[in-house]
């Protein structure tokens, strides 16, 4: 009880994403409805629901997958259906993460209900992503003021699931980029950095990745009660 967290991923996916390891149901919207109200009596840590964004063919392109523009679905679904703290994950970018986490001018919340985010391939590949978000967040808020926010490392789709250090611990850190610059390793740094490389992934600007959530239209499902 309250230390346990569940993911579930409602899959249907008319709008071009994929399914999840090919789970398929002829009637997917009742089950889930069904699962998730029975989790509201649980007093779970946490609900995760991933949106049905990803899009495999295209996930080598961070900066064309179609993923990233599509709209949220089992947010309006299921929010109704579950009083905890409800996690979304599936195609979040820099700027569609500060759509949801800001309010809309008559106090609504742009994201519909998700208390947090979770990310996959940008973490992978900015191993400082909270910083980084956080940089950009801070950015958008001041109406395009202040310092820019940092990039982001374009991540490498071909190294995913690889046993080789190349792609997992050779993102360079923020931090690590600023120790280049003025810093001379000692032990400590040698073990805090090992394995980062300088320059080996391009960078993407923030920005320049997907849509905000209030330029993506949000579907609503059946059995929504927002």
């Amino acid at each position: 009880r309250d230390k346990v967290g569940v993911r579930l991923s409602p899959h249907d996916a008319p709008n071009g994403g994929n399914t999840y390891y090919g789970c398929k149901d002829s009637n997917p919207d009742p089950v889930y409805h069904h699962a998730i109200r029975t989790l509201d009596e649980r007093n779970l840590a946490y609900l995760l629901l991933t949106e049905p964004r990803w899009v495999g063919k295209h996930d080598d392109s961070p900066e064309s997958d179609p993923g990233f523009q599509m709209p949220l679905m089992n947010l309006q679904k299921f929010r109704g259906e579950y009083r905890g703290v409800m996690i979304g994950a599936g195609g979040f970018t820099p700027t569609s993460s500060y759509s949801a986490m800001v309010d809309d001018d008559d106090g609504s919340s742009s994201n519909g209900g998700y208390d947090a985010l979770a990310f996959g391939r940008w973490f992978i590949s900015n191993p400082d992503l909270p910083e980084r978000l956080e940089s950009f967040h801070e950015h958008k808020s001041k109406g395009g003021g202040g310092l820019a926010p940092p990039p982001l490392n374009r991540y490498d789709r071909d190294t995913f699931y690889m046993n080789k250090p190349d792609g997992y611990i050779d993102y360079p850190s923020l931090e690590f980029e600023k120790f280049c610059q003025t810093g001379s390793p000692t032990e400590n740094d040698k073990i805090e950095y090992e394995g980062m490389v300088l320059g080996k992934y391009p960078l993407l600007e923030q920005e320049s990745v997907g849509t905000s959530l209030k330029a993506a239209k949000v579907e609503d499902g059946p059995g929504s009660k927002l």
